[in-house]
């Protein structure tokens, strides 16, 4: 089972004066589940401070359409030294795949008028799925997602505290780039890129006015998808301010440069303590997460 954790990790870093895996009753997990990637993230919200980040990719389960598997899932979570405990503060499930749909909070569906909008965006087997709702905040969207069944079954056998929340990628990073700002110089657009996926929002007088997110290959795709929405939004790529966060290379980052005027990448978290042990690493992977904690945690 060690060999899953060895053959998968990609990085880790860890709080080794801060983080006591003994007692995790102290701790809030949040995990990032994308179709080929986990990314875990673990913090202390009394000190507020993130005490480790890992990262693990499975090369072997890369699909655009299903994701890791249950087994897999369920292989890694028994290697893994800490993700079995079951009373952590807090667990934030955090799913990362285009089984989505933004609607109007004024406009009431059925379950099944819900689940017709997703099958038909989709094309999920409903049989299969159970329907999660998340609103925007600070504007009158709903987020609706589909999320495994036997998965969400799985997850509150392990966490039976009742403290376990599952989300979705799409709510998560438009609240996060809502909340982002409302402190900051707005940008034209706010994108979040990682292995084969493209999410774009723009945020407009402190309002959510586009998000949508798309299934990339290459470079060719990641422009052509963002001049698309560029162009039906009436953005110019000669005047265009975008920030990135996400899991991006830096091919990608060059060719975002070389079309638009102006891209910065986001920055590292500032409101959350971080020890010497992560260093100068960008942390721009983790920007749902940390925000996600610092809004719905320290706020608290």
């Amino acid at each position: 089972m060690k060999d899953l954790l060895l053959d998968t990790l990609q990085y880790k870093i860890v709080d080794e004066e801060s983080f006591d895996v003994f007692h995790v009753t102290r701790y809030e997990l949040y995990v990032r589940a994308h179709q080929s990637s986990l990314v875990l993230g673990v913090f202390d919200p009394e000190q507020q401070r993130c005490v480790t980040i890992e990262k693990y990719f499975f090369a072997n389960e890369a699909s655009e359409n299903q994701g890791l598997s249950l087994d897999t899932l369920k292989q890694f979570w028994e290697a893994h030294p800490f993700l079995n405990a079951a009373f952590w503060k807090k667990v934030y499930f955090i799913q990362a795949d285009f089984h989505f749909a933004f609607v109007p909070e004024s406009y009431v569906m059925t379950t099944q008028e819900e689940q017709i909008l997703l099958r038909m965006n989709a094309g999920i087997d409903l049989s299969e799925t159970v329907m999660e709702r998340k609103h925007i905040h600070g504007t009158e969207a709903k987020c609706i997602f589909a999320f495994n069944k036997q998965l969400s079954k799985w997850l509150k056998h392990i966490y039976p505290k009742g403290n376990l929340k599952i989300s979705h990628l799409a709510p998560v990073f438009c609240n996060s780039v809502l909340n982002w700002q409302k402190k900051h110089v707005p940008h034209d657009l706010a994108i979040y890129l990682t292995e084969g996926y493209l999410m774009v929002t723009k945020v407009k007088a402190g309002e959510l006015v586009f998000a949508n997110a798309f299934h990339i290959e290459n470079t060719n795709d990641l422009i052509y998808f963002l001049l698309f929405v560029m162009d039906e939004l009436g953005i110019t790529s000669n005047r265009a301010k975008i920030i990135v966060w996400g899991e991006y290379t830096e091919e990608q980052y060059e060719t975002l440069d070389k079309f638009i005027a102006d891209v910065k990448r986001g920055p590292r978290p500032k409101d959350i303590k971080l020890s010497y042990d992560f260093g100068d690493f960008p942390l721009t992977a983790e920007f749902d997460m940390f925000s996600t904690f610092m809004n719905t945690s320290i706020a608290q």
